[in-house]
């Protein structure tokens, strides 16, 4: 198996525009994961035969509805009965009726914190995904939600960092469901009020926020689903392959992308957070190649430096790491 671009990866169909294959990803050991094998969408409810027998010719065997009973019940999924495929329904949503954005997470001010709750509140279920993973090692696994992209990409996230593959391409998988899902999420904006309309977006910050916390909290996907005996997650590693940060990361980030780090130049937690994020999504900015984005918070910070004391000694020091020259060249 070879790197597979995202071109490559995103599967055309008609009516399920966010469904991608997560082969062909590099892992920290330099091999690839496997493509036809696990394959992330949205909800196929509209999807057309044509769609359903491309699937199908794909290799799909299995699919996993991680929809509430509500959505299931407005929109149900052709897999029920299609074929010789198994549809598994676990409900990764806890809400009786599901409204655009559910109550139990408006509590948490971005995405970030609703995929720390749904980690911690949804251990059970998300297990029970990862057993159908061991259970179907062979067989081409489709999975979805609604649009693909929360409760998918959470999956999806764990799945990729289980198998080791680099952050910076768990980070990008996620983020380019907003662009996928442009046609659903001009649907959902005319439903949804300005306070939750960035649950629309899937930021990079969002799954670094989820990654960070996964680390902390668990030390890798392998340790979190080891919590349960049920799941054997070394069956899932493909070539033995542990989770742990890559060489490029650990060179380029450092004592640097750490939040101690910024708390001891900034007093503020809160402030010293915010800028900690800030310095991930330049290095992943810097790593896409996006240099106009990079260079928006480089210059963000040059503006910090003007105000002297910490800030002007936490922008020089920044500029002495490996991450800084490779922007710059």
């Amino acid at each position: 198996m070879q790197y597979m671009t995202s071109e490559e990866r995103l599967i055309a169909l008609d009516k399920m525009t966010n469904t991608r294959d997560l082969g062909g990803y590099e892992t920290q050991e330099g091999y690839y994961t496997k493509s036809h094998h696990y394959i992330r969408a949205s909800a196929p409810a509209n999807a057309t035969d044509e769609d359903l027998e491309k699937l199908y010719d794909y290799g799909v065997r299995v699919t996993i509805d991680l929809r509430s009973d509500f959505e299931k019940q407005a929109q149900p999924s052709p897999f029920k009965d299609y074929r010789d495929v198994e549809n598994i329904e676990i409900n990764l949503m806890d809400d009786a009726v599901v409204k655009v954005v559910p109550s139990e997470v408006k509590e948490y001010k971005d995405l970030g914190g609703v995929y720390i709750y749904m980690l911690e509140a949804h251990q059970k279920q998300i297990k029970a995904v990862f057993d159908v993973f061991k259970d179907h090692l062979y067989e081409g696994v489709l999975f979805h939600c609604s649009a693909g992209k929360d409760r998918t990409g959470i999956i999806a996230a764990l799945l990729l960092e289980l198998a080791g593959c680099h952050d910076h391409d768990i980070v990008k998988d996620y983020s380019e469901s907003y662009a996928n899902n442009q046609e659903i999420i001009e649907a959902l904006k005319e439903m949804m009020d300005e306070e939750t309309e960035s649950y629309l977006t899937s930021s990079p910050r969002y799954m670094m926020i989820f990654l960070d916390y996964l680390r902390e909290h668990y030390g890798s996907a392998k340790a979190y689903l080891y919590q349960s005996k049920k799941i054997e997650a070394d069956k899932l590693i493909a070539d033995g392959i542990a989770a742990d940060l890559s060489d490029m990361e650990r060179e380029s980030m450092g004592y640097f992308g750490t939040t101690p780090f910024f708390i001891s130049y900034i007093d503020d937690n809160k402030t010293a957070r915010e800028t900690y994020y800030s310095y991930r999504l330049y290095l992943y900015y810097s790593y896409l190649g996006d240099k106009k984005t990079a260079e928006k918070l480089l210059d963000s910070w040059a503006e910090m430096a003007k105000n002297g004391g910490k800030w002007r000694a936490w922008v020089r020091d920044v500029r002495r790491t490996y991450s800084w020259r490779y922007l710059r060249g």
